[in-house]
C-alpha cells in the first residue's frame, strides 16, 4: 500500500487536498490511508517548500497547489 502524506499547515488549502486525494481514490476503487502533517517540524523535514503539497512514497508530486480529483486520477 502506497504512503499518502498532504502537508501543509492545518489550513484550509491542506484540507481542501486532502479532500481532492480521497476522492481520487474513492473513484479509482483504491484503498489508502492519506497521513495529514501540519506540525512545524515534520514539515521542515519532508522537504518540501511550499505548501500544500502531495507526497507519495517519499516522492513530491505537487507543492504549492491543490490538483483536482481529475488531476490526482491520472
Amino acid at each position: 500500500m502506497a504512503t499518502i502524506q498532504v502537508i501543509g499547515r492545518g489550513d484550509e488549502r491542506m484540507h481542501y487536498l486532502s479532500d481532492q486525494v480521497k476522492g481520487a481514490l474513492a473513484e479509482c476503487a483504491l484503498s489508502a490511508e492519506v497521513e495529514e502533517i501540519s506540525e512545524y517540524h515534520r514539515v521542515v523535514a519532508s522537504g518540501v517548500r511550499r505548501t500544500p503539497a502531495l507526497v507519495i512514497d517519499g516522492h513530491i508530486l505537487a507543492e504549492g497547489s491543490a490538483p483536482s480529483v481529475e488531476e490526482l486520477k491520472k
